[in-house]
């Protein structure tokens, strides 16, 4: 094929942004992917990640693997080089969203750790009551006792004070 201007002067082929360089697998490495691909319980992001990569490795090129696979390629380049520069956990994490960290989450829920720690042992508290004695609302008080696993995720609405203060755990245990 020859590459001509609009002069018809000949020039040099477009070279690529990226050069091709093939994703190389160590042993390790293939086994654990497929054994992501072929295990039923795996998350499904994780599945379709391995697969990006196996077919990377497996020689095929991002235009290739992206119709192969019907994922963009962006999406396909995202995780090789997320692959490449992190290996097999770049594949198990997601990077960080963005926006503001959520303080008022651990302000909450260290208002609702100062207020089970002063209640009396064997008190019971309502959800509500929780909620009128820290000024927060009823759902955030509810969330933030099933993260803290004293209330069930359905049914109750009440917990009971802890025997000692230091039953109650930390904001940064939950975190």
């Amino acid at each position: 094929m020859r590459f001509m201007n609009a002069d018809g002067v000949r020039r040099e082929p477009p070279v690529s942004v990226t050069p091709r360089v093939p994703i190389v697998l160590s042993e390790y490495q293939r086994e654990q992917l497929i054994r992501w691909v072929s295990t039923p319980g795996t998350p499904a992001r994780i599945v379709r990640r391995s697969r990006i990569i196996l077919q990377l490795a497996s020689g095929y090129s991002v235009h290739r693997a992206s119709q192969v696979l019907s994922i963009s390629e962006p999406t396909i380049r995202l995780w090789r080089d997320r692959f490449r520069f992190g290996g097999l956990d770049a594949l198990t994490t997601d990077a960080p969203r963005p926006g503001r960290p959520r303080r008022a989450r651990d302000e909450a829920r260290t208002k609702v750790n100062d207020c089970l720690a002063a209640a009396p042992h064997g008190t019971t508290l309502s959800v509500r009551a929780l909620a009128r004695e820290t000024g927060l609302g009823r759902h955030l008080v509810q969330q933030i006792l099933i993260d803290m696993g004293l209330l069930p995720k359905t049914g109750r609405t009440s917990v009971s004070a802890p025997a000692r203060p230091s039953a109650v755990a930390t904001s940064s245990e939950y975190s």
